[in-house]
Formats: structure tokens, sequence, C-alpha cells
């Protein structure tokens, strides 16, 4: 295992099981797995006859598995960090839409997830093993307190969420300090153009870089020529109230009228 990497290995294989069911792996499946590891993942999706596309970072454990799965016919390794395609390439992995299933290492799961919001018209959905606080902040809603934040607009915004089952870190070799989760993402059709969406994460990302401040003194910071203009309804429609306590449908109310002005 590499420190440098974050790896931890999936050493259960009834939480293997329980993954494939999730996300209901079948026959001639085009899969894209990140951070196969040592292939306990792998070697499943296989058994199901599903097209594997398999993304390793670790040179070393991509050798060991490259030469462990030669024979398999419909495995195709690939040695690079998945963060550094853009959602293109990650795109012209397969040439129709396609699953993703993955152990992801904790320490990308976050940035991964944003770049595959771009891409989410090409999946078909997304079943990935996380820090069970990334799956609760994922999966989060506005009555869930402290784990709402961008990450669970972002992923509201993108996907119908799911938390399907708990790990613990008995299931890993080495076992980490935290539990683990799998999340299951269904994508959702844009309601917006690509570069207005991405404008409108931003200004969330702006809301909540102080959380503890008001919502009208981050949208005075944010947007201030909008805030001055709108200043007499935005302080009595949204008085002492903070970013975490708004619904999407809320957020997006309020940046059609001054998310897109300075």
């Amino acid at each position: 295992m590499s420190k440098k990497w974050g790896q931890h290995f999936l050493i259960e294989p009834n939480y293997v099981d329980q993954m494939l069911h999730v996300a209901q792996v079948d026959e001639d499946d085009c899969i894209l797995e990140i951070g196969p590891g040592q292939g306990i993942l792998t070697e499943a999706l296989l058994q199901k006859k599903s097209q594997v596309t398999a993304v390793e970072i670790d040179p070393k454990l991509y050798q060991q598995l490259s030469k462990k799965l030669s024979q398999q016919k419909k495995f195709t390794p690939v040695n690079q960090d998945v963060l550094q395609y853009t959602p293109q390439e990650l795109i012209s992995f397969y040439p129709e839409p396609y699953k993703i299933v993955a152990n992801l290492p904790y320490n990308i799961a976050t940035p991964l997830f944003f770049k595959l919001l771009e891409l989410r018209e090409h999946l078909l959905s997304i079943t990935v093993m996380v820090q069970k606080e990334v799956a609760e902040r994922i999966c989060a809603t506005v009555d869930s307190r402290k784990a709402y934040g961008v990450l669970s607009i972002a992923a509201e915004v993108g996907f119908e969420r799911k938390l399907a089952f708990s790990i613990p870190p008995s299931a890993f070799a080495p076992p980490p300090k935290v539990d683990s989760a799998v999340v299951h993402l269904l994508p959702k059709a844009k309601v917006m153009p690509a570069e207005k969406e991405a404008v409108f994460l931003r200004w969330i990302q702006g809301l909540f870089n102080q959380r503890r401040k008001t919502l009208l003194n981050n949208l005075q910071r944010c947007t201030p020529l909008a805030f001055q203009t709108h200043k007499s309804y935005l302080e009595k429609r949204y008085a002492k109230q903070r970013a975490e306590t708004l619904t999407l449908s809320e957020f997006m109310e309020l940046f059609a009228l001054i998310g897109d002005v300075k």
C-alpha cells in the first residue's frame, strides 16, 4: 500500500457482491473502474462478463494487475492518474454511456466527483465506495445540518442520490481509521446550460466559503452590485438566514434573481 495515493484494499468479498448488486452490473455492461488496486472488484466485474477499463495510478499495481488478468479479453488496464483526464477524455473510454464502479482512493473522491458531474450525460450510473463522511455530504439534504454544503448541492443538481450501505475499517487492508460507504448516483438531465451550471456552482461555493456568516453578508461579498439593487427584498426575504438553510430550489430561485450579476 502506498501512502502517497491513499490506498486501502478491500478484502471482504461480500461487500464486493453488495456493490455489484447496487450497481446492477450485468453481462456486456461497459464499466470504468478507478483505482482497482489488487483487483478484487475487477475480477468480480469480469466474472459478470462486463467490459472493464481499470485506471490505476500506481505503476507497480498496474503491472501486477495487468499480468494477473492478461488472459481476460474484456479487461483493459490503464496506468494513469484519473484526475489528469479531461471530461472529454473520460467520455472517450467507451462510445456509449457507461457505468462507473469503484473503490475510490479517499484523497481523490471529491475532485473526481466534480469532474464526473460535467460528463454525467455520458454515464448510466456511478457506484463508488468512499469515506463515509464524504458519502454523507454527497447525499445530505438541508435537514442534515453540518453535512450539507457545496458537495451536497452539486450532487443534487446532477444526480439522484442514495447512500447504499456502510463498510467498517476491518474490511480493508490496511484498515483505514474511518468508516467507508457506498453511494449510488443516477444522472439527472441538465436544467441549465453547462457553462451556466458551472457559474451557479462557483456562486454556491462563494456563499459557503464563510459558513458562519449570514447569507446576506455572503451575498454582499459575492455579488455586491446585485445585492445593492435588490437589498430591500433580500433583507426582508433572507433576514438572519445562512446558506446552509436554503434548499436547491431556493438557491436556484435566488441565482435567477442575482447570481449572474456581480
